[in-house]
């Protein structure tokens, strides 16, 4: 779940050479770990989604399957995703606010094995088109937890040979009355964690993309330090991703 707002916002740049008048895809995922928000999920997930893109507004319904027996869940969807997303610029407004993105949506979560702990986010961002592509995200947890999730995101692209590319990014957390015990994603309020991912991302055919990843985090909050199969400072994960879109 964590960067569904980096997703949503680099996909209007894959659909420009799309001959359809709207974009859809799908996107295969293998980690190593599944973390969400500094918090660690499950161990080896697979994880899939399909959308369609038209004029700025963005549909997706996303899965993930835990592949370990560490819950009981082995080969079992432990979570559903529905979201709907609209991103854009400022150019409207004036020209000069053209490279100032936005991005606003909602996200429904479904557990299939404890529907109790469904609930639904909406959410607002801003990005700005320049060195480092910096973005400033806040989900808004509407049913079940409350409070404030900020997401604070750096990327930068670097392009490669043979149409390659090498993608560098980095976010940190912070949350707003999501704290309590027993029941609260964090111990506190305050900066969670921060993350680094490095991606590589190569072109095997048209509109077909192969990109494994690497991700460590440092781990701020207690509840994210302390957390089941976690226990560290630092967490160390990868995986792959297969992109088809057209």
């Amino acid at each position: 779940m964590i960067g569904m707002f980096l997703v949503f916002m680099g996909r209007d740049g894959l659909a420009r050479d799309s001959l359809l008048p709207f974009s859809v895809g799908a996107d295969l995922t293998y980690t190593s770990e599944y973390m969400w928000r500094g918090l660690h999920v499950s161990d080896d997930s697979l994880q899939w989604d399909y959308f369609v893109s038209y004029k700025g507004f963005t549909g997706t319904v996303w899965y993930s399957m835990d592949m370990t027996d560490q819950n009981d869940n082995r080969g079992r969807i432990i979570e559903t995703d529905y979201a709907l997303d609209y991103s854009g610029d400022m150019g409207f407004l004036s020209p000069r606010l053209s490279k100032l993105g936005y991005s606003v949506g909602y996200i429904y979560y479904a557990f299939p094995q404890g529907d109790g702990d469904n609930t639904q986010e909406v959410y607002m961002g801003l990005s700005y088109d320049t060195f480092l592509s910096p973005s400033l995200t806040a989900y808004f947890d509407i049913e079940q937890q409350g409070g404030c999730y900020l997401e604070l995101g750096l990327s930068h692209t670097f392009p490669l040979p043979y149409g390659a590319s090498l993608d560098l990014a980095g976010a940190l957390g912070y949350s707003v009355g999501e704290d309590g015990e027993g029941d609260g994603y964090y111990k506190d309020s305050g900066l969670t964690h921060a993350q680094a991912t490095v991606t590589l991302n190569y072109s095997l055919l048209p509109h077909v993309t192969l990109s494994p990843f690497a991700s460590v985090q440092l781990c701020i909050d207690d509840y994210v330090k302390d957390q089941d199969d976690v226990g560290n400072d630092v967490v160390v994960w990868g995986g792959v991703v297969l992109k088809v879109e057209f």
